[in-house]
């Protein structure tokens, strides 16, 4: 039996306007930038993942009212995201501002955050650390 766990961590963000001044139209224009760390060495034999060489980017921007990014293991306070709200107003957010736990983003596990987008501003509803789906396992014969 081999095992599949996923290295990464996704961080997954949605978008509701609870009051409705946003469309659905409007909530799908949003786009979200995150800049993390974007790189690091996943030992495959321990199961373990090392940034201590690497560097801050940003991952592609992504466009729609729920969004995902798979991002490399680490401290919130080296993650941040950046809103871009369709009527030209842009939000950055610290990572470790909106998910207030001292917790990292671990290797197999999802955070989702919820924002309530109104005309008022951005707002936070949620924010939760769940495991990231079924991983699996593979019976088979594997040649290396």
């Amino acid at each position: 039996n081999l095992s599949f766990v996923h290295v990464m961590h996704k961080l997954e963000i949605k978008y509701v306007s609870k009051n409705g001044d946003y469309s659905e139209e409007n909530l799908n224009n949003i786009t979200t930038s995150c800049t993390a760390l974007t790189t690091c060495e996943v030992d495959m034999k321990k199961s373990t993942v090392n940034t201590d060489l690497s560097s801050s980017g940003t991952y592609s921007i992504k466009t729609g009212k729920t969004v995902d990014f798979i991002i490399v293991p680490q401290n919130t306070d080296e993650v941040s995201l950046t809103i871009n709200l369709d009527n030209g107003k842009t939000v950055n957010k610290a990572l470790n501002e909106i998910y207030q736990n001292t917790q990292p983003l671990e290797s197999g596990k999802k955070l989702t955050i919820t924002f309530d987008i109104s005309i008022n501003g951005v707002e936070i509803i949620t924010s939760q650390i769940n495991a990231w789906g079924s991983q699996g396992t593979f019976e088979d014969e594997i040649i290396i």
